[in-house]
């Protein structure tokens, strides 16, 4: 996955999150097992405004001890639903205090120095340029209207055979499958969203692991998956597949979103919480944004007279609005995609009143449809 975390001016509230006396610094997390995804969430407020901080930490493999450890998120605007991603500033070192910048700059600016190592509370100081001033920030855990959960990447080595380019290697299946935790795993409803246990997701894998065992070529199989909201009761992730031969460039690939409401457990089908002429106003709008985002694009794809197809893999539901990805074939020489986006500005119009994504609409500073 999935996923779409720092904010751009990055004036945080000096107001702390939480009351009580002083107690002993939390402790460093707990190292996450190779294959293990660990999810923290927290809240805090920026300039008066609501923030959602999200950190993935997971162990890398094939790497020197030191450098396996990895450290990734986002921050977005409550209200807004702005995001940006985050990453460490330089090595990151679980024990140490935490500091975030934003990746997509190249100095890794704003930064949030944190006098806490990553755990349930992170403070401290935040400055947009080296030359802004330092704005003092907190952040709290917190999973209200959300879920706790890890994900889990997990690996059935096939039969042998020759990769690509002809040389031995080894066929295999590797899942990354969602494992709900804490007092989620008690509630009925999201029964259907907790993964299986071990053994159950073996022999799921196992079969997978035979067909490309048998084959003269060694086979890949690898499904990974990526959260893109929890929030407002509502998760949403996809799941991306991969198949074909070990080492060859152009594999077959295929996306899969889906959103839940965590209230039911029950699935939502975007589309259908439209009114009537709903997708073919979609339709519209996205082929619209895309001739105004990549013009040349739009043009090799043919939209000069056409609107771009509805998502066959649905709609990815993020903190902004409704996303989908449209790309060249996997044997186009440069492959290239490109993603586009429907605010809840442009959505609220289209919605049936009374749907779950009012709950949404309303963080989003968005009336609800009634």
């Amino acid at each position: 996955m999935v996923a779409s975390y720092l904010l751009p001016r990055c004036i945080l509230a000096a107001s702390l999150l939480w009351a009580g006396t002083a107690a002993a610094p939390p402790a460093p997390a707990a190292l996450p097992r190779p294959g293990q995804e660990q999810y923290r969430r927290y809240r805090g407020q920026v300039a008066g405004r609501p923030v959602l901080v999200e950190l993935s930490f997971r162990r890398l493999s094939g790497l020197p001890k030191g450098h396996q450890l990895d450290l990734f998120g986002r921050s977005y605007d409550w209200v807004t639903g702005e995001e940006q991603t985050l990453r460490p500033v330089g090595l990151f070192l679980p024990a140490s205090p935490l500091t975030l910048g934003v990746e997509a700059d190249p100095g890794q600016w704003p930064r949030w120095r944190a006098t806490q190592p990553l755990g349930p509370v992170l403070s401290g100081t935040c400055k947009a340029s080296p030359q802004a001033p330092s704005q003092p920030f907190a952040l709290r855990e917190d999973y209200t209207g959300a879920v706790r959960y890890e994900l889990l990447t997990e690996t059935t080595a096939g039969g042998r055979g020759l990769s690509a380019h002809g040389e031995p290697a080894r066929a295999y299946v590797e899942v990354t499958y969602l494992h709900l935790l804490g007092p989620d795993t008690l509630r009925p409803a999201l029964a259907r969203l907790q993964c299986p246990g071990p053994a159950r997701r073996r022999r799921a894998r196992h079969p997978l692991g035979q067909v490309a065992s048998r084959q003269d070529f060694a086979t890949v199989y690898n499904q990974s998956l990526a959260v893109t909201l929890n929030e407002q009761d509502l998760l949403a992730y996809g799941t991306y597949t991969v198949e074909g031969v070990v080492d060859l460039r152009h594999a077959q690939h295929s996306w899969d979103n889906v959103v839940y409401d965590l209230r039911t457990g029950q699935p939502i089908d975007l589309l259908a919480l439209l009114r009537p002429g709903g997708p073919a106003t979609v339709q519209r709008l996205i082929t619209r944004e895309l001739r105004r985002g990549d013009p040349a694009f739009a043009a090799e794809l043919g939209l000069d007279a056409e609107l771009l197809p509805l998502p066959d893999e649905g709609f990815a539901l993020t903190p902004t609005g409704w996303q989908a990805t449209y790309q060249t074939a996997p044997e186009d020489e440069p492959n290239y995609a490109y993603t586009v986006t429907l605010t809840w500005a442009q959505l609220r119009p289209l919605l049936r009143a009374g749907t779950p994504l009012n709950r949404l609409l309303v963080a989003r500073g968005q009336r609800p449809v009634e």
